[in-house]
This record gives C-alpha cells, sequence and structure tokens, in this order.
C-alpha cells in the first residue's frame, strides 16, 4: 500500500493499494473499526441534544456564577452556575428533533436534514467515507459496494452513520447504489436533483 498526499480533494491523504488483498484487508479493517464504535449507539434523543448543544453553544445552558452570588442582594434570585450540564433549558428545541417516524433510510435522511448544519468530524466519519471512495473505484455491479451496503442497513440504527452516509458522501457511483436500492432509492433522486 502506498500513501500520496491528495491534491485538490476533499480527503488528505490517497490510499493506493499494490495488491487486492491490501485493499480487500484495509477495508474489511476500516468496517471493524466503524462497527465498533460506541458512539454509533448513540440514541436519536442522544443526537438531538448533540444537536442543540451545537447550534445553541454551551452559554445557552449554561450560565456562570457572580461573585456574590452565595447572597441575595437585590431580592431576585441569583443565579447559580450549574454544576452539571442541565438539558432542561432546551428542552423545547430538542423536542423538535427527539423522534424518528419510523427507522425507514428515508426518515433517517429527512430527519438528518432537518438538523441543520451539524458537523461531527472524527475518526468514523473519515473512514465511512474512505470505504466509500475506495469501493467506488470498483465500478457499480450487482455485486460491487458489500461493506457500504451493510453500513447502509445498520444505518437506521446508527443516526451518526445515517448522517455520514445521507449528508456527507456524494460520489457519483455512490448516487448510483443509492439509486439501484429500493430502500434509498429516494435520498438517491433528491441527491442527484
Amino acid at each position: 500500500m502506498k500513501m500520496v498526499l491528495a491534491y485538490r480533494r476533499p480527503y488528505v491523504f490517497h490510499l493506493k493499494f499494490r495488491y487486492s488483498e491490501a485493499r480487500e484487508d484495509f477495508l474489511a479493517g476500516a468496517f471493524q473499526y466503524v462497527m465498533a464504535d460506541d458512539s454509533l449507539r448513540d440514541s436519536w434523543e442522544q443526537c438531538a441534544a448533540d444537536i442543540t448543544l451545537a447550534a445553541n453553544r454551551m452559554n445557552a445552558i449554561v450560565r456562570p456564577a457572580r461573585r456574590d452570588s452565595a447572597k441575595v442582594l437585590t431580592g431576585s434570585e441569583q443565579e447559580a452556575y450549574c454544576p452539571a450540564l442541565d438539558l432542561s433549558q432546551l428542552g423545547d428545541v430538542i423536542e423538535r428533533f427527539r423522534r424518528l417516524r419510523s427507522a425507514r433510510c428515508f426518515d433517517c435522511f429527512q430527519w438528518w436534514k432537518g438538523a441543520g448544519n451539524y458537523y461531527d468530524y472524527e475518526t468514523t466519519h473519515h473512514l465511512v467515507a474512505a470505504i466509500v471512495k475506495y469501493e467506488c473505484e470498483d465500478g457499480v455491479r450487482r455485486d460491487s459496494f458489500p461493506y457500504t451496503r451493510r453500513l447502509l442497513q445498520h444505518s437506521t440504527q446508527a443516526p451518526h452513520l445515517a448522517e455520514i452516509l445521507f449528508r456527507k458522501i456524494h460520489l457519483s457511483p455512490y448516487l448510483c447504489l443509492l439509486l439501484s436500492d429500493r430502500a434509498t432509492s429516494h435520498i438517491g433522486l433528491i441527491k442527484v436533483h
């Protein structure tokens, strides 16, 4: 395997595999890493809280205490610093994202579409993108994209995985895969349009 610096690409490095076995080993290892990632097990409610925190910043829920917070000087109650993160102040905003209507791929896509500009780039994001990218190099056949298909099947139970697959990846062969599968064909049409 050879790693080269990619120029004018959305990724930093491009891997060149000398043998198909090396490529398959990389894809298998990347897939195992992604499936073992604990952040993919977050619930839709936890993702709703993450989106709300990202959109409203920390200062929307944590207010610093004044130096004289132990004394009431004006007759009104002082706001004390929250010793733990209290999401109750953002309950209305979180409630908007809290529930997913059903566990279909299109509903996951719509849910993330309504989430706004939420970005969470971690190692898992880059590995999922790499899996799709290197499987796209094979072209689109009936048996192509074995790991990507498995990721798509798992995406309805893994909100962050759904976000990566349905919002962040825009490769043409991947769009063909989305169009070719009944569960994701609507998403493919919307992304092509």
